[in-house]
């Protein structure tokens, strides 16, 4: 990849960055592990980048999805190179390409991301949707979050459907369980995720990924 695909790619991320996602929070559903957290106890320190388990996608962030690598004559910081994206001002000599070829990397996923489902109809239901099930059955893709055991179940759904369950319950037995009835749906659909030991996993997975970034860039 050139450096000027490498602008045009960085440049149009840096408007959806903008209009998308700056000074949105995320917030884990799970701490930090119990031997992260001692350590950061025994040294006093609070990483600027994990308060109170959210993440913020703030202006300076940008610059660590790149990849690429501050030319500081013509670039002072992560905030001036992001508005140097915005305001289209970047040139080719404002940054370099990481040695280890990670930035070839994450600009090809950015340019990805861009381009995922950019003209995909998201639909917003709750528990009191007139006739539910029937809209449900006209995704592609089911995302749960009800907060309510296995509300979802086979009537809602058809074979070829993705169902990823954000709900965590625990059920009349003690277990824990989604808002899925994971029994009845795993038979129809395409692919579902499990409960537990599905998107429970990746965010515990992509928190320890923050922390190890933001102790990077703490104490480097």
């Amino acid at each position: 990849m050139d450096k000027r695909r490498a602008i045009q790619i960085m440049t149009k991320a840096a408007q959806l960055y903008k209009e998308n996602l700056e000074d949105q929070k995320v917030l884990f559903l799970y701490g930090l592990p119990r031997e992260v957290k001692k350590q950061l106890q025994e040294k006093g320190k609070i990483l600027s980048s994990v308060q109170g388990y959210e993440v913020a996608f703030h202006r300076y962030n940008f610059l660590h999805l790149t990849g690429v690598r501050l030319n500081k004559k013509t670039t002072a910081s992560a905030i001036h190179f992001y508005q140097k994206c915005l305001d289209k001002r970047l040139t080719e000599n404002d940054f370099s390409f990481a040695k280890d070829g990670s930035t070839g990397q994450k600009l090809d996923i950015l340019e990805r991301m861009m381009l995922i489902k950019k003209n995909a109809t998201v639909t917003v239901c709750h528990t009191r949707t007139v006739d539910m099930p029937s809209v449900v059955k006209e995704a592609d893709i089911v995302i749960v979050a009800a907060g309510r055991a296995g509300v979802v179940d086979d009537t809602y759904l058809r074979e070829g459907q993705v169902v990823i369950d954000v709900g965590i319950n625990v059920n009349a037995e003690g277990k824990l369980c989604g808002d899925v009835d994971f029994e009845k749906a795993e038979p129809i659909v395409e692919a579902i995720t499990p409960v537990p030991g599905g998107v429970g996993s990746v965010t515990t997975s992509v928190l320890v990924g923050h922390v190890v970034e933001a102790a990077k860039r703490k104490f480097a």
